[in-house]
């Protein structure tokens, strides 16, 4: 079975996956472009690279969205919705007052 047809079955659990492994790359990029900005035209610098975490939950939304309208997977955007809304809860309770920093 390839990758392909493997997201395209109608899971939760598939869902649930995306949910938690699409935010970690996207937020990382979100941070590099953050600090890019920062450091190169010296603006955003109240911005903490923390927060770069809800953008990067954001693209689950994208990603729903997607899966619901092109697909027609209802379970597997449930899946994502979940994981998205855990993912969230977890940022409030625990790392909204942390600070992260890159080390470049």
């Amino acid at each position: 079975m390839s990758i392909k047809n493997w997201l395209q079955n109608d899971k939760i659990s598939i869902g649930l996956l995306l949910g938690l492994f699409i935010p970690v790359p996207a937020a990382f990029v979100f941070a590099v472009l953050l600090r890019i900005v920062q450091v190169n035209f010296l603006v955003l610098g109240e911005v903490r690279l923390i927060n770069m975490l809800l953008l990067g939950i954001a693209i689950n939304i994208v990603v729903m969205r997607f899966y619901i309208l092109k697909y027609k997977l209802i379970d597997t955007a449930k899946g994502i919705l979940i994981s998205t809304l855990v993912i969230v809860l977890l940022f409030f309770l625990f790392l909204k007052n942390s600070n992260f920093f890159l080390p470049f």
